[in-house]
């Protein structure tokens, strides 16, 4: 039973590669002991967008080191060669390139947002439109989005925010729109008190940004505890 178990996993087991280069040979190992259908499932799981991958049989450390030493790679051939069944993260779709199926950045945007005009996003840039944003959003930047409206400002005075959100002036990076916290935890003795830049001491970091939001102008963190005057 146990040399049955054996055999069918050398059956099934097999090597996954990134795409095969021009000459129809595999250098990038991407992961062994795995089976055809778990390597050529179709999925995105790389930065870089590419689902090119490419299965072969498991191969003895002899052989392997041949032919990746003295043949130029272990001959392959991709798991796809179409689009069909490959699966492509949020705001991308397939396209092929080269011959091979490619994740490339698309994200959905439709005229109506073309037309609302410039944004100004979380990173300081200003975008002729949200869909500028969304495409340097996947190709660079996941964690960017939009800040508000319009052409990147100097001062609040004509920011116009979104979803209830408030404009505060950070003379290090412009204005920006920020969720005002709407409560902070009652004081009490364990409560930690901090120093702002502005030598005002506030109960909390909860507290010091509560003002901040308030008062319009961000206010910085300059060390733990009372504030030493």
């Amino acid at each position: 039973m146990l040399f049955l178990n054996n055999y069918f996993y050398s059956v099934e087991a097999g090597m996954c590669w990134s795409g095969p280069n021009r000459e129809g040979r595999c250098n990038d190992l991407l992961k062994s002991g795995v089976t055809e259908d778990e390597c050529c499932s179709g999925v995105d799981s790389t930065n870089s967008g590419i689902t090119s991958t490419a299965y072969t049989e498991d191969l003895e450390a002899g052989k392997l080191f041949y032919f990746r030493a003295l043949r130029g790679g272990v001959p392959c051939s991709r798991c796809k060669s179409t689009c069909e069944g490959v699966k492509c993260e949020t705001g991308k779709k397939c396209a092929l390139k080269s011959e091979a199926p490619v994740c490339i950045c698309a994200p959905k945007c439709s005229r109506r947002k073309r037309k609302l005009g410039p944004v100004c996003g979380t990173d300081g840039q200003t975008y002729r439109h949200v869909c500028r944003l969304l495409k340097r959003k996947c190709r660079k930047d996941p964690t960017l989005t939009v800040d508000y409206y319009g052409s990147c400002k100097d001062t609040c005075d004509s920011v116009r925010c979104v979803e209830s959100k408030t404009c505060i002036l950070d003379h290090n990076v412009g204005p920006h729109c920020v969720r005002c916290k709407q409560y902070c935890p009652p004081v009490t003795p364990n409560s930690r008190p901090v120093c702002g830049v502005n030598n005002v001491t506030y109960s909390s970091y909860c507290h010091l940004q509560r003002a901040a939001c308030l008062s319009g102008t961000a206010i910085q963190q300059a060390y733990r505890g009372q504030c030493k005057r």
